[in-house]
């Protein structure tokens, strides 16, 4: 078992909880440079600040795509912003709703 563990990043966006996670590749040795993508239904933005609101989120989470780190575009921090054009087109072509 390794020490290593998943870089998730969560976003809230026209009313949808997106959850992006990377998860460890023990064969590399690193992340797996591929993020599986998941909305958290129920889950909003307020919730998000709670201590135990990323708890909720995993509990809730369901599987939307898979898409290569390279193509999500954060903000330099990787902690404020995701670029809401890639985050509309997850919207479109899954056809995703509010709530």
């Amino acid at each position: 078992m390794s020490d290593a563990c998943d870089t998730s990043t969560t976003g809230y966006y026209k009313g949808i909880t997106f959850l992006f996670v990377d998860e460890w590749d023990e064969v590399l040795g690193d992340d797996s440079n591929i993020y599986d993508v998941y909305v958290a239904p129920g889950i909003d933005e307020t919730y998000l600040k709670n201590p135990e609101g990323w708890r909720r989120v995993t509990e809730v989470k369901r599987f939307v795509t898979r898409m290569p780190v390279k193509d999500v575009r954060f903000d330099s921090t990787r902690r404020r912003t995701i670029e809401s054009s890639l985050l509309d087109r997850i919207i479109v072509d899954f056809n995703l709703h509010p709530g």
